[in-house]
């Protein structure tokens, strides 16, 4: 009786770790579409910052705001991921 749950716990378990895995993965294919992102709103940035009316300005700072932004949440992903690599480990 103990080895049969303690093979059911272990089929728990495992199980757990895949789904934490799948989601780790995600979480990369996340920080890699965030940083695609980042690079466009920069390479706009520059481009724009050759332009000096107000409305361009305007645009770039908020841009240089979503940027930022972007940059918290690839953070707090990566923090999720290790997380998840904590949660693994246990």
């Amino acid at each position: 009786m103990i080895k049969k749950y303690l093979k059911h716990r272990k089929k728990l378990l495992e199980n757990e770790i895949e789904k934490i895995e799948e989601l780790s993965e995600m979480s990369q294919v996340s920080i890699k579409q965030i940083d695609a992102q980042i690079n466009n709103l920069k390479n706009e940035i520059d481009e724009s910052s050759e332009m000096l009316s107000v409305s361009v300005r305007n645009n770039m700072s908020k841009k240089a705001d979503e940027v930022e932004h972007m940059e918290d949440s690839k953070k707090d992903t990566y923090d999720q991921i290790d997380k998840y690599a904590k949660e693994i480990a246990k």
